[in-house]
Order: C-alpha cells, then structure tokens, then sequence
C-alpha cells in the first residue's frame, strides 16, 4: 500500500513540477517581449522567434534542465542565465516558485530512485533556497503554483494550459 501511495505522490508532484515550469515559460517570454517591445498578439517574426528560444534557455537554467544544443550555438549562456537570475531576482512568486520547483524536482528524483549525486538547480538553491526555510509539501506547493498561474495575464494563461494540455499535463 505504501508503495502505490509513494508513487502516486511522485506522480502528482511531477504534474505540478511541469505545471510550474510552463507556467513560469510564459511568464519569463511575456517579461522578454516586453522589455524587447515585441507584440506578443501580433508579432510572430525573428525577434519572437530569438525570444521563444532566449525564455527556453533562461528556463532550462532555473529548472535544472540540460543546456540544448540549439542554445550553446545560437546564445550568450552567461548572458542568458545572468538575465534569468535578475528576473528571479525581481518576481517574488517565481523566484519561489522555482525554488520550490527545485526542492520538489530533487525530492521526487530521490523517492523515484533517479538521483546521480548532484542536486538539481543547485545554484539557484544555493542563492535563494534560505528565504523559503521549509520544504513544498503537495498542497502547499499546489498552491503555490496556482498562485503563479492566476498572475499570468489571461491571454498568456491560456497559453499556458494549452501548452500543458498538448503535453498531457492535466492541472
């Protein structure tokens, strides 16, 4: 029994975990068409196009993820992962949201038996894991999430759930 309740868990935090990540996609891309003067309902040229791969970048970097190949070619990384941390920096939901994401990500990757010896997202806990001293639990990190969801604009919300729908993630 205590198995399948573990693994349910798992599965349920990793739901959230995805949910957060795309929701702080959209989030990161409406922050980078703004400050770039990009018209997210109309323009669909280059510079949207630099800034979908620039946000894909900035989010692999807060949630831990690989660097893409098409990343390391196309963009300053430095740059790139300096510009995140400035926005993390300046956006108290997602700075922890991607906190929580992190511990949440570690802590499934330990109970699910993926764990290699590193810590997912280790710079990023290092620099901000003590302002948030305790650990996600499920509903609280629902949430949590939540919360960062509703402060999407509306049009970017439902990006958001189309995105994770065509991904089979049902929040």
């Amino acid at each position: 029994m205590f198995g399948w309740f573990k693994k349910n868990l798992i599965t349920e935090m990793n739901t959230f975990y995805n949910f957060a990540n795309i929701t702080t996609n959209f989030a990161l891309f409406q922050h980078n068409c703004t400050r770039s003067g990009i018209d997210i309902k109309s323009e669909h040229n280059e510079k949207y196009e630099f800034q979908i791969l620039r946000t894909a970048a900035m989010v692999n970097f807060l949630f831990g993820k690989p660097t893409q190949e098409m990343h390391i070619k196309q963009l300053n990384l430095d740059s790139e992962k300096n510009a995140a941390l400035e926005w993390l920096r300046k956006n108290l939901i997602f700075r922890e949201l991607v906190v929580q994401s992190l511990r949440v990500k570690n802590t499934t990757d330990f109970g699910s038996g993926k764990i290699d010896g590193s810590i997912t997202g280790e710079e990023i806990l290092t620099a901000f894991g003590s302002e948030y001293p305790i650990a996600p639990n499920p509903k609280y990190y629902e949430a949590l999430v939540d919360k960062a969801f509703l402060s999407l604009s509306p049009d970017m919300q439902q990006l958001t759930l189309q995105l994770a729908k065509r991904l089979g993630i049902n929040f």
